[in-house]
């Protein structure tokens, strides 16, 4: 692995400590005796090698009771190698302390790739974690991807999921330029969680000075990567930089208001609720996000008026401000966006596609985004990617990409489709 360090403005010495993984999957329990739950153990696990067990329940974290799963992704978020933590844990009737080193993450090391660490110093000093990847012994001026990633706080790196597999890809064929949200992986915070929409694409913008510094990049070959969220805010980045083009998937373009009201009808669907409940369920819905979508209410202000309200946020999201682990004011400032009037703007072709079986957000935001760029004689393409999911993995049907049930060895390459699209360009 080529391990790289620039210390020009913007980039220095890498001086991150690296965060960890556990090795495990969780659920919170809101029994009486409150915690998060083990539900499973990946065969390569730092709890497994310490004798933590699935149905293990997590009580305390260095003497800090778990009251939420929002305070267990803080936590852990927050761990570093090299840290010394004590776990409280509960099996079955016994409390058991364990206390272990936490082992870093390994980086990334694929075949065919030279990898480089770095760090991206923000405007308000926050350092967050650098990831450039090319083809391996390349030193001259190489078509450039550079990355906007999802809402979530998913690590860019390290992905086990069909996102992991098309970063392994490219990194074969071009230079690829990650750079982790603040508040996840490496990248100091303050924590996801807290911070909002502006916040991510601000990083995002700033970071494209970083597109200056490398030797190999071809300034004038860069292309924009925008994935789920991340292709939402796509047109807004790339009014800050002379792109070659845009690839986006997994978006939308509608208000995040009617996005969410189409999501939660799939989501109904998928879940198995009754048909004849479906629209008594999206009625309650529209109501609950008008208040906190337009009116810019908090949750725990809509369930304090409204007890059916209270009932439905409580057994699907729960959380006072937050939703999917990200603070409201993410989601408000997600609806005040007006996506078109930045598409409007975008001169450059641009490469669409979507899952047949993504039922995160709906295929019609793509073609809304095709016929306004066609409308304006702009190149376009759009490619619906049969079986395909949210997370480039792929299925027999929807309803498998939703329980994440039976998942097929990958059959279509997206990395083809996007080799195919730049060869073009």
């Amino acid at each position: 692995m080529l391990l790289v360090h620039y210390g020009s403005v913007g980039l220095a010495a890498d001086t991150l400590a690296r965060r960890v993984t556990l090795g495990a999957s969780f659920n919170f329990s809101p029994s009486e005796t409150r915690g998060v739950l083990i539900t499973g153990l990946a065969p390569v696990s730092q709890l497994k090698d310490n004798d933590f067990r699935v149905n293990d329940l997590i009580v305390k974290v260095n003497n800090t009771a778990l009251t939420s799963m929002l305070q267990w992704g803080q936590i852990t978020r927050g761990f570093r190698g090299g840290q010394r933590v004590t776990f409280e844990v509960r099996r079955k009737d016994t409390i058991v302390n364990k206390t272990i080193v936490l082992k870093s993450l390994p980086m990334e090391n694929p075949s065919g790739v030279d990898v480089i660490y770095s760090q991206f110093t923000n405007s308000k000093g926050i350092r967050l974690r650098l990831i450039v990847t090319k083809p391996k012994n390349v030193s001259q001026p190489h078509t450039t991807l550079y990355l906007l990633s999802w809402l979530s706080a998913a690590p860019v790196e390290s992905m086990a999921n069909g996102l992991g597999g098309l970063f392994e890809d490219l990194s074969k064929k071009y230079v690829l330029v990650r750079i982790e949200k603040q508040g996840t992986g490496d990248s100091e915070g303050p924590d996801i969680s807290v911070t909002d929409f502006h916040t991510d694409v601000n990083n995002y913008v700033e970071g494209l000075s970083v597109l200056e510094k490398y030797p190999f990049i071809d300034k004038t070959n860069v292309i924009l990567l925008g994935i789920s969220t991340g292709a939402a805010y796509a047109p807004m980045v790339a009014a800050q930089y002379n792109f070659k083009g845009i690839i986006c998937t997994g978006g939308f373009v509608k208000t995040w208001y009617e996005h969410m009201i189409d999501h939660e009808r799939r989501r109904a669907m998928l879940s198995g609720t009754d048909p004849s409940m479906i629209d008594a369920l999206i009625a309650g819905w529209t109501r609950f996000y008008y208040q906190f979508l337009v009116e810019k209410k908090s949750p725990a202000d809509i369930v304090k008026s409204d007890t059916a309200l209270a009932k439905l946020w409580r057994a699907n999201y729960g959380g006072d401000h937050h939703q999917y682990g990200r603070h409201m004011r993410y989601f408000q400032q997600l609806q005040d966006l007006e996506l078109l009037k930045h598409w409007a703007k975008v001169n450059v072709p641009v490469l669409l596609f979507y899952g047949e079986y993504d039922w995160v957000m709906s295929p019609e935001d793509h073609w809304i985004i095709k016929d306004h760029l066609l409308s304006r004689k702009i190149p376009v393409k759009l490619e619906m990617v049969a079986q395909m999911d949210h997370s480039l993995n792929f299925f027999d049907s929807q309803k498998d990409a939703f329980d994440q049930r039976n998942m097929k060895n990958k059959i279509f390459s997206v990395s083809a489709l996007i080799e195919n699209w730049v060869r073009s360009l």
